[in-house]
């Protein structure tokens, strides 16, 4: 996921350990949920979901660069909204930055997700 998301507003690297306490050890995140995709014994893409209220959440949907463009994150994303659907969860939410580099918005909507909320985020540094 650090390899995927290095790209995006904001990011900083999470070590290993934490990002296991976060997504696995929390009690919150359901690991059955996740789908990863592998491309011999590399991780080529994963998608990140859990549980939320009655339905499902992505919350990371990721595919490293040297294997985008090929139709993997929206096969990830199909799989998740399979999984989810097999256990009676019937709507899949997840959260995006709009002006990603890597096209998320337009897969989103590719796979017949609708905007449900947008906010905006202004900063100034000041010196």
């Amino acid at each position: 996921m650090d390899e995927a998301f290095a790209e995006e507003y904001g990011f900083e690297p999470e070590a290993h350990d934490r990002w296991r306490a976060r997504h696995v050890e929390s009690g919150s995140p359901d690991p059955d949920a996740w789908v990863i995709a592998w491309d011999g014994e590399e991780i080529a893409g994963c998608s990140v979901g859990q549980r939320y209220g009655d339905g499902g959440w992505i919350q990371g949907l990721g595919v490293r660069p040297p294997w985008r463009g090929r139709g993997l994150g929206q096969a990830l994303l199909l799989a998740s909204f399979a999984e989810f659907h097999r256990r009676g969860r019937m709507r899949v939410e997840l959260g995006v930055d709009s002006a990603n580099s890597t096209g998320a918005t337009r897969l989103y909507e590719r796979v017949g997700m609708r905007e449900r909320f947008r906010f905006d985020r202004y900063e100034k540094t000041l010196s």
